[in-house]
């Protein structure tokens, strides 16, 4: 079998996006896309900071310290964190950089989390991450990460995954709710891959790939 070389012809740099929106949203990362239709795509988010940035400063070390594993809610000029958020844009591809966007809200306006947190999942200690996802027949299938905070390690941030899983929501309200067998929506352990980082439809069939970080 024959190996074929992709090479990346041309790439630019859009410069800070979402910035121009009313939550005072300042910060997110882990950012994935699915399309939705050849007008729109729906972008998932990990954690996501409200409130005011101090110019100059990073995020993840505020006044020269690490952030460490909790909740930034109510710290260093942070109002508020969800550890996973969703929009819908306005255009598929973005290529003109990400303008027409509208997040997903609560009753109350505000961004909000889209696969929320369970009882047991202390926001000190555990939080839920996207991966990548599909949209098939009016329905939203997208994979999730479940981790645990750690208090020692060498970055800003250091967790342990425990394992990844599904949740579905249909496009009439984007309400998503997480798939469980066996009453466990922990589906790949923390032995398993990671289910899925990347999911493919073509011709008819959806390829879905795992990662595990010792292969």
């Amino acid at each position: 079998m024959t190996s074929r070389t992709l090479k990346v012809e041309s790439s630019r740099d859009l410069g800070p996006q979402f910035t121009d929106n009313p939550h005072r949203m300042v910060g997110q990362d882990g950012a994935y896309s699915i399309p939705l239709s050849p007008q729109e795509s729906f972008w998932f988010f990990g954690d996501t900071l409200f409130g005011e940035r101090t110019p100059g400063e990073s995020l993840w070390y505020p006044g020269g310290e690490r952030i460490g594993p909790e909740d930034m809610g109510g710290k260093h000029g942070i109002d508020r964190m969800v550890t996973n958020c969703g929009l819908i844009l306005r255009n598929k591809t973005g290529g003109d950089g990400l303008t027409d966007f509208h997040y997903l809200l609560d009753e109350n306006g505000e961004v909000r989390q889209i696969l929320p947190r369970l009882e047991d999942e202390d926001p000190d200690e555990i939080r839920i991450w996207c991966l990548h996802g599909i949209k098939i027949e009016g329905k939203l299938y997208f994979y999730w990460i479940k981790v645990t905070m750690l208090a020692e390690g060498p970055m800003p941030v250091n967790f342990a995954v425990n394992g990844s899983g599904l949740a579905i929501a249909s496009e009439e309200d984007w309400k998503f709710e997480r798939v469980r067998h066996q009453g466990e929506s922990i589906l790949w352990g923390e032995e398993d891959p990671k289910f899925g980082t990347a999911v493919l439809l073509h011709e008819g069939m959806v390829y879905v790939y795992g990662v595990k970080h010792d292969a």
